[in-house]
């Protein structure tokens, strides 16, 4: 069993920090993200995942590629930084598309009343409840931040 997803790692606007949500069934911390929906891009789920799960925030998304019209019936999508395929349990994958962006504030109220945490790179190294691949597409978040970034408006 198969199932797309999209994940993203939120950082401050300084970059010194991402966020994760404590997810009780894992017992992890992990990024906003989840099942992409039927007839939603993976940016529309993304999107959604972090308004319903983190609140309505309005990140700004990290382009990596060219983004817009091509001309009346074709434009450019957001494409993820990284595409994994994580395996879930035996014969359970997700195929993850896995975005980073910057949030303007640093705290507000999860609408589904999750726990949230701010974690530094050094924090996020050493906490145990975060699973290995989680840390290293955070680890390439805050290398990518350090080189030269464009912005989704």
């Amino acid at each position: 069993m198969k199932h797309f997803t999209a994940t993203t790692y939120l950082f401050t606007p300084d970059f010194s920090k991402t966020l994760f949500l404590y997810h009780k069934k894992l017992a992890s911390w992990l990024p906003p993200g989840g099942h992409i929906e039927e007839n939603e891009s993976p940016e529309e789920a993304a999107r959604r995942e972090i308004k319903e799960e983190i609140g309505d925030i309005n990140p700004k998304f990290i382009l990596n590629s060219k983004y817009g019209r091509v001309d009346n019936r074709a434009e450019y999508m957001l494409l993820p930084h990284h595409l994994i395929m994580e395996e879930i349990e035996e014969n359970h994958y997700h195929m993850d598309f896995i975005f980073y962006a910057v949030v303007e504030k640093e705290e507000w109220m999860s609408p589904e009343d999750l726990e949230l945490r701010w974690f530094t790179y050094e924090e996020m190294s050493e906490e145990k409840n975060i699973f290995e691949n989680v840390r290293e597409m955070a680890e390439q978040g805050f290398q990518l931040i350090a080189k030269e970034l464009n912005f989704l408006e």
